[in-house]
């Protein structure tokens, strides 16, 4: 019954059978009915590892972020330190996304940035500033992806509580000209696709 080196030996419904040795990388697949096969070996959990950087400057926004009492939802606001389009290899991947910058801030303002994805405000950070002082912003965020239609991931710089500017890429206010790069880089983002 076996006659080749590599050759599996089991019994079915009606007996022995042999099951050739694949001819590439395969993994062994038992069914519910006790029958053996060979498939491909699953990719992995990462589908695929996007990166972006802003080697250009600093970006700015003075939208007003202030809130009442209630929740305040984060619409289409802001400006974009990053963007990169992403085509999902999966119809039912997610999204892990991470970026960071530093940031400063005007008139002792809290600042915010976002990531999107496709306009919709995904993650969300603030961070305080003191006399356009301001701190690294680092954000994540997760996106449930439905299709392989080609999506926009930003880094966005939101604007401040009263409408101080607030600008990625820079230790101050993008007024107190402190732009801070590592390597030519003012902020960077990574996007992991995963199953």
């Amino acid at each position: 019954t076996i006659t080749t080196q590599g050759d599996l030996l089991y019994r079915d419904g009606s007996g022995l059978q042999r099951l050739a040795k694949p001819s590439s990388n395969k993994i062994l697949q038992n069914t519910s009915g006790g029958v053996l096969s060979y498939i491909d070996a699953p990719s992995g959990k990462v589908k695929q590892v996007v990166v972006a950087s802003n080697t250009s400057g600093v970006t700015s926004s003075t939208h007003d972020m202030a809130q009442g009492n209630g929740a305040y939802a984060v619409g289409n606001v802001g400006t974009s330190h990053i963007s990169v389009s992403v085509t999902p290899q999966s119809s039912s991947s997610k999204f892990i996304m991470s970026a960071s910058a530093p940031m400063g801030v005007a008139g002792n303002g809290q600042g915010y940035c976002g990531l999107f994805v496709d306009n919709v405000c995904r993650s969300v950070i603030s961070a305080n500033g003191y006399s356009a002082d301001g701190g690294g912003m680092t954000i994540t965020g997760y996106y449930n992806n439905a299709n392989t239609n080609a999506k926009t991931v930003q880094f966005r710089v939101l604007g401040s509580y009263g409408g101080y500017e607030a600008t990625l890429g820079t230790r101050r206010a993008s007024g107190s000209a402190r732009a801070t790069t590592a390597d030519g880089q003012y902020g960077n983002m990574t996007i992991l696709e995963v199953e």
